[in-house]
Formats: structure tokens, C-alpha cells, sequence
């Protein structure tokens, strides 16, 4: 792998943190869209390289889901929404 590329992906990398850490920081709604259709929302609790951690309240069933774990590979869109 070249510099050239190594840095572009660098550079995606860190503005892809930045971004996630400021809507945990503000403590935002989110709208996650999934490669198979699937919306999910809630409030994104932590993240690592592969995954973000989600709030969820929903009930599936007879079982409520407090949070899940979410691959960032399957993820489309990530979009904010204001509060209240």
C-alpha cells in the first residue's frame, strides 16, 4: 500500500471519529440505515474500529432490547436529528 492512499484513508478515518464523537458529545438522536434496509435509531452509546454501540428501547417480542452492537460495514447512513 502506497503513502498516498495510506493517508487518504487516514484522514477518512479520524473524520469519521471526529463525527461520531461529537454526536455523543451532544447526546443526539441518530438514524442508522443498513445495507439490508433496515432502520435503526436511538442514541450512540460508545464505538470502536468495527462497531458502534447503540441505545435501542425497543421490544422485540416479549423481550426489550436496552442497547446493541451495530458493524460499521453494514452501516449506509448515519444521520443526526435534533432533540426533543
Amino acid at each position: 500500500m502506497n503513502n498516498e492512499v495510506k493517508n487518504e484513508f487516514s484522514e477518512y478515518f479520524y473524520l469519521e471519529n471526529d463525527y461520531i464523537d461529537k454526536i455523543i458529545e451532544k447526546n443526539l438522536m441518530v438514524d442508522v440505515f443498513l445495507s439490508n434496509g433496515v432502520r435503526l435509531e436511538g442514541k450512540i452509546l460508545g464505538y470502536g474500529s468495527d462497531t458502534i454501540k447503540l441505545t435501542a428501547n425497543r421490544k422485540v417480542g416479549n423481550t426489550t432490547i436496552g442497547s446493541q452492537i451495530i458493524y460499521k460495514k453494514f452501516i449506509t447512513t448515519l444521520m443526526t436529528r435534533e432533540n426533543g
